[in-house]
């Protein structure tokens, strides 16, 4: 069994019992009568190597931002996966946030690129990401109220409008 578990280890492309099955020249049962749990051990093992190789996966490649993408990636398919790693297991979680930390990654690149651009659409589409609603809804010249009765000064909004843009626009000045 020790062999077993050794050769597991060593390789990390082996990620399911039917592997270890031929390499050993063995069937399930034959496993299963080297010891009481040895079939269990054994795909435990092979578990983990496949749980390793989606780590590095994700780990190796940061534009990995979504499960999906890791799944599609690796032999085995979806429901697999998913009989592996439920949802909610420790090695899921683990992977969800080494994912997390991609997307997070590649949001603050895409703001550096946007804030060092001197084109006004990133420009503006950051200004609308770190801009408040009150802000937004002027930029999209919307003007909305809560209570449909009040008079509403348009005019002034609109040159708030425009101020607005002006600071938009003397931003990388």
């Amino acid at each position: 069994m020790d062999e077993i578990l050794e050769y597991i280890k060593k390789h990390k492309k082996i990620i399911n019992v039917a592997d270890v099955l031929i390499h050993f020249d063995m069937t399930t049962e034959e496993l299963r009568n080297i010891g009481e749990n040895a079939y269990d051990a054994v795909k435990e093992a092979t578990k983990q190597n496949f749980y390793q190789n989606c780590y590095e996966y994700i780990e190796q490649n940061p534009d990995v931002v979504f499960l999906d993408d890791v799944i599609a990636a690796s032999p085995v398919g979806k429901s697999y996966f998913y009989e592996l790693f439920p949802a909610e297991s420790q090695e899921a979680v683990s992977l969800k946030e080494k994912l997390t930390q991609n997307k997070i990654n590649k949001k603050l690149a895409l703001r550096q690129k946007w804030a060092e651009s001197d084109n006004a659409t990133l420009n503006l589409c950051l200004y609308k990401l770190l801009s408040n609603e009150h802000e937004r809804r002027l930029l999209a010249d919307k003007v909305e109220t809560e209570n449909t009765n009040t008079n509403f000064n348009f005019a002034a909004d609109k040159d708030e409008y425009t101020q607005l843009c002006d600071l938009i626009n003397n931003w990388k000045k």
